[in-house]
């Protein structure tokens, strides 16, 4: 009988949990190990790839944030769309950036988790395209 009451119940670890809660605490390195651990145990879960590509970014890592981004784009995910347009912005590459912003807002869940991402989208959708828009009428 006592056994059973003091039997220690085991749950599987929560490596995606663990993993955003250490990139939060700005344990990068450690955050990956976990982002992996969760994707070895979800391999269909390709939101995960974008939490690694968030992850890379945050340490420098941005061929390595590219790859994970355009891995989550080929499996659906707008994520991917998301983090590869702010890269494409952060090397002048407008351009790509506009369609991965479009591609995003394409795609994107109506989900409260993802409002504010959305609204940055268009924002910043908005501000690229104006200045296209101002810089041809200037050269016109």
């Amino acid at each position: 009988m006592f056994s059973t009451l003091f039997r220690r119940r085991t749950l599987p670890p929560d490596y995606y949990g663990e993993a955003l809660a250490l990139r939060e605490a700005g344990k990068y390195r450690e955050s990956l190990i976990s982002f992996r651990l969760a994707l070895r145990r979800e391999p269909e879960d390709a939101d995960i790839l974008v939490q690694i590509g968030i992850t890379y970014g945050r340490l420098g890592m941005v061929r390595e944030a590219r790859q994970m981004y355009h891995e989550a784009v080929t499996r659906g995910v707008a994520g991917g769309h998301y983090g590869l347009a702010f890269l494409d912005l952060r090397d002048g590459r407008t351009a790509e950036a506009v369609g991965h912003l479009r591609a995003f807002l394409d795609d994107a869940p109506d989900d409260e988790r993802v409002k504010r991402h959305v609204a940055h989208a268009r924002s910043t959708l908005d501000r690229l395209v104006g200045q296209n828009g101002a810089s041809r009428a200037g050269s016109a």
